[in-house]
Order: C-alpha cells, then structure tokens, then sequence
C-alpha cells in the first residue's frame, strides 16, 4: 500500500470497525487503527453524555489486522479487574 508522506510529529488515530475503512484510513496516513474492546464501566463514566459505546470484540481485532497487517493496532481493552490476564492473552 502507498502512504501520503506525512509529518512524523503528527499522530492520527482512527476507531474502525470495517476492513475498508481501516484500509482506506490506513493508506490515508493514519498511523493508529484504533479497536475498543472497552465495556466496563463506560455506561457509568459517559452517563448524560452523547457519546458512540463500542461493542466491539476479538474478531473485529482479528479483522482488521487480516485488513491492514502492516497497520499498528491500538487495540483499549477494560480497566483492571478479575479477567485482565485473560483479556491480556486474547489481545
């Protein structure tokens, strides 16, 4: 794939959820797809507000690397709790 030569100081980071978009931001010059396994404790800490709650999963991690293998993956999972090794090892 080619990439726009873009400044290195700038960082981009995109939340994707679909193999095309990942790649289209990818060869865009984002340097980050960005995959939010994050559930716990999101309903509390965004309540009122108008925010997108990702339901995403490990096969959408999967995905998306198949899509962009050599994209970097910000994959965020949940804040620390009985399963965090376990959600560790998935990712």
């Amino acid at each position: 794939m080619t990439r726009p030569n873009l400044p290195k100081e700038m960082t981009f980071l995109m939340i994707v959820n679909n193999d095309d978009v990942a790649r289209f931001a990818y060869e865009s010059g984002v340097t980050r797809l960005f995959v939010d396994l994050e559930y716990m404790g999101k309903d509390v800490r965004q309540k009122g507000l108008d925010t997108w709650k990702s339901r995403q999963t490990m096969q959408d991690v999967t995905r998306i690397r198949e899509a962009v293998p050599e994209g970097h993956l910000l994959v965020r999972i949940n804040p620390l709790h009985e399963n965090t090794a376990s959600e560790l090892g998935e990712v």
